[in-house]
């Protein structure tokens, strides 16, 4: 995701605070956090203010965004801990925590790289480090393992792709090669593991809008999971369920879910991030 759209991503999600929330109800399934209008619920019950909600591999707590800050609670809301802080450098604005499988360490986005953070407080760390100002790292997504993490990162001012790291910044690798241009930048990005570490969901515009794809982790075996073609209909964030069979995704300011084969869409409300333990 380049750094333009990244930008876009966070004043989106700021202006949403305002937009209208008196429509369907929230996504409020058992287990769901989602993010809309500014606000984080825990099945369906607003907990605290923010934007891209994630739960912590217990499920006890909910790693979120607010105003370019990573802050974690309690999954009522209570007992807030702000990880993040304006300060000189690229780690502001902040977005996309993603938990360590261990829960000890939260990856995310800052302004050009991935960096980490103890879930407790502590020293920011970077894991890429970007010289060129074109380039971008952004939504990490932790294996199963917690040995290697997935993201996207620019491979040219036309391109985003899925690359994969060690969880301490080494052995950079290509998964995806998009083929963007300058009518069309090429994204790719949101990867999500499957619970048993093989395969990468993760988000292409390569039809025109986005979609969601899988991969394997060897790179091989890539295909489309979803086949919408309705103009203006993108599909973000996908989060795979626990037993492997689901995908949790947003679309158009809505919540749903879908087989891994790309049958069996259900919707279940409102939010524009998603995530469930």
């Amino acid at each position: 995701m380049s750094r333009i759209t990244i930008a876009a991503a966070v004043a989106t999600a700021i202006a949403a605070t305002t937009a209208a929330a008196a429509q369907a109800p929230v996504a409020k399934e058992r287990g769901v956090v989602v993010s809309h209008g500014g606000s984080i619920y825990v099945e369906g019950k607003p907990v605290a203010k923010g934007w891209q909600p994630v739960w912590s591999p217990d499920g006890t707590r909910i790693a979120f965004q607010r105003f370019g800050e990573i802050v974690v609670s309690d999954a009522d809301g209570r007992n807030e801990r702000r990880l993040t802080r304006r300060a000189p450098g690229l780690h502001w604005p902040a977005s996309f925590p993603a938990w360590s499988p261990d829960g000890k360490t939260i990856a995310f986005s800052g302004t050009r790289d991935v960096l980490t953070v103890p879930a407790t407080g502590g020293r920011v760390r970077n894991l890429t480090r970007s010289q060129e100002s074109w380039r971008g790292n952004f939504t990490p997504a932790y294996s199963p393992d917690g040995k290697t993490i997935a993201f996207s990162r620019s491979t040219d001012a036309f391109n985003n792709d899925i690359f994969l790291m060690s969880a301490d910044g080494k052995n950079l690798r290509r998964l995806t090669r998009s083929q963007g241009t300058h009518d069309l930048l090429g994204e790719e990005h949101g990867p999500s593991w499957s619970p048993d570490g093989r395969t990468i969901v993760f988000v292409s515009n390569r039809t025109g809008h986005f979609e969601l794809y899988a991969i394997g982790r060897d790179g091989r075996g890539e295909r489309r999971i979803t086949n919408t073609l309705r103009r203006g209909y993108d599909e973000d964030a996908p989060r795979f369920s626990r037993n492997g069979k689901r995908l949790l995704y947003v679309h158009d300011g809505r919540v749903a879910t879908i087989g891994v084969d790309g049958k069996g869409v259900r919707e279940l409300g409102l939010g524009d991030a998603a995530d469930w333990r």
